[in-house]
């Protein structure tokens, strides 16, 4: 399961670009990082979204108005087209911007892969 973590500079990015954004991505992050390994099918449904305002004593990348950073398990096929996904996904937002659906800021995409396990208290007996 993704996690796509958008953090923004409010002034910049309005509610509305980062609604756009969110239902935008999911089904770009699914496509651009699915693979036929065990457990790389994804789906809209399986990518996770969480959007956070850059605060006043944040670092991040001074020079973007908003950083998006996806997490994802390492697949070997996602590892060797690790360049061309980031451009993909960094490809499809600079489409909406052409397209006016969101407003023009500078933006940055960090793909990320690890090996991880997810457990709720829902799963544990």
């Amino acid at each position: 399961m993704p996690l796509v973590t958008i953090r923004y500079t409010p002034k910049i990015a309005s509610f509305g670009d980062l609604t756009t954004i969110a239902h935008n991505l999911r089904d770009t992050v699914a496509k651009a990082l699915s693979c036929s390994e065990p457990g790389g099918e994804l789906h809209t449904r399986d990518v996770e979204i969480m959007a956070l305002p850059i605060g006043p004593h944040d670092s991040v990348l001074g020079e973007f108005d908003v950083v998006i950073t996806i997490d994802a398990h390492d697949k070997p096929s996602r590892r060797n087209n690790l360049e061309a996904i980031s451009q993909s996904i960094a490809g499809a937002i600079v489409e909406w911007r052409a397209h006016k659906y969101i407003r023009r800021w500078a933006f940055t995409v960090w793909v990320r892969l690890f090996i991880g396990s997810f457990v709720s208290s829902q799963s544990v007996g």
